[in-house]
This record gives structure tokens, sequence and C-alpha cells, in this order.
């Protein structure tokens, strides 16, 4: 996994967190990374339902619950999130940067660890372009649900959601390191989206 070098690399840290905590704050992320795409997804269920009914959309909904391949594309979308943010962040030390990875990656992803982590290098390849990524991933979503190999309708209804499922994993993240200037940005952000 040599991305993770590139990311933990050459910018400064804002918070210099010890390494005892690390495990603490793994199992946070984890748990709340669980409850975040559960929710998500139940609310992306909602958005389809209402599209059916307000629009007549031609739209044929599958899957409503989440199985462990499209649990795996969200748990990747959600790893890549937070390498984004630590790549910006420096929470941990540089040098340390991987091994913290290693650790949240693992709980994360469990025994689908190898899975996951394809799933993330095609969200990461994308790096570059914000807006193929995020239609990458809502691509992979809007597939599962619908069983369309093409979904490009149902791509756009899941894009519509992928700004709020953002700045939620954000906000975790945020949280379990304790920054509380990037915590308070993302609550306005997320105000902002609800109005």
């Amino acid at each position: 996994m040599g991305f993770f070098r590139r990311l933990f690399s050459d910018k400064p840290e804002i918070l210099n967190i010890d390494r005892n905590s690390w495990v603490f704050i793994a199992n946070n992320i984890t748990k709340e990374f669980a409850k975040g795409r559960d929710h998500w997804f139940g609310e992306l269920i909602l958005v389809f339902e209402n599209s059916i009914k307000e629009h007549a959309s031609p739209i044929n909904i599958m899957r409503k619950q989440l199985d462990r391949d499209s649990d795996n594309i969200i748990k990747a979308y959600q790893l890549y999130l937070f390498s984004e943010l630590m790549a910006n962040k420096r929470y941990i030390p540089p040098a340390s940067g991987k091994d913290f990875a290693d650790i949240l990656y693992a709980q994360v992803a469990g025994k689908d660890l190898e899975s996951v982590v394809e799933i993330f290098r095609q969200y990461h390849e994308v790096a570059d372009d914000a807006a193929t990524k995020v239609f990458r991933f809502s691509g992979d979503i809007a597939k599962y649900i619908t069983g369309n190999k093409a979904p490009l309708i149902e791509s756009v209804l899941v894009g519509s959601t992928v700004p709020f499922f953002t700045i939620m994993t954000r906000l975790v993240i945020a949280e379990s390191f304790g920054d509380r200037t990037l915590v308070k940005e993302l609550e306005n952000s997320m105000r902002s989206l609800m109005q």
C-alpha cells in the first residue's frame, strides 16, 4: 500500500495524538462509520422511493438492504475520505500515519480488507477528479440498488446525497481526533445542505 506513504508525508500535523489513543480512536471511527453507512443507505432508499412516487420515475429498486459487497463499497469510500482528510490534516505524525491507517483499515474492513482496498484503489486512481470519483461511487451504489448495469439517472440520485455522506464521514473523523475547528466548519456545512 504505497499510497499511504504519500498520504502521510511532508505536511505539518495539527494535533499530536498519543499512540496509546490509537485503538480507542480507530474503534470509535469504525463504530461510527458503521452507523453512518446504515443511516445513509436507509436515507438513500427513501430518496429512491420518493423519486418514484413524486416523479413517476422508471427506477427499479431491487435491493433495499446492504449486503457484504455493497457495504464494502461504502467502507472503501469512507476509508478514501479518511485518507483524504488525513492527507490534509495530519492528525497523526507522518512517520506513523501508515501504522494508524493499517489499524483503522483492518478494523473497518475486517476480513474483507483485500476487497475493500481494491475498491479504494478505484477511487484513489481518480483522486484529482472529484466529479469522476463521486460518479464512480454513485454508480457503484446505484448498480447495487437497481441491478441496472448503466444506471445514469440512478447515479445522479445517489450523487445528490454524497455531499451529505461526505460531511457526515468527515465529521466522525474530526470529532474522533478532537478537531473542534473542523467540527464547527462541517456542522455549518451540514446546516447549509439541509436548508
